[in-house]
């Protein structure tokens, strides 16, 4: 038998069936939770980077004037780093995570 006979008369979606019960399970929807708040957070971080990097331009005119960090707005913006640059300088709690700063480690260890 050929693959042609083989095929012939298959269906992908079983008679009776829709897509929805097929492919649709209460359980998977925090995966699918997870896959979209991941996707958000990467079109999040690539927007910033390539609006705010100072190196990258859309423009022409931009393109072609070699000097660069020439709009102080996106130079500020790019070294804005969201806040996240100084979260590790304070201490943290969320459950069950407890975050201690680096320098209130070295202190009590010095001491």
């Amino acid at each position: 038998m050929g693959w042609e006979q083989a095929a012939n008369n298959w269906r992908e979606i079983p008679k009776g069936m829709t897509v929805r019960q097929l492919w649709y399970n209460p359980a998977i929807v925090p995966i699918y939770a997870v896959v979209a708040a991941a996707a958000t957070l990467n079109v999040a971080f690539l927007t910033k980077y390539f609006m705010g990097n100072c190196d990258i331009h859309f423009k022409k005119a931009d393109r072609m004037n070699h000097e660069m960090s020439v709009n102080e707005g996106r130079v500020a913006w790019h070294n804005s780093r969201v806040g996240l640059r100084d979260i590790n300088k304070k201490k943290l709690n969320i459950f069950p995570f407890s975050w201690v700063p680096t320098s209130e480690t070295i202190e009590k260890r010095a001491a």
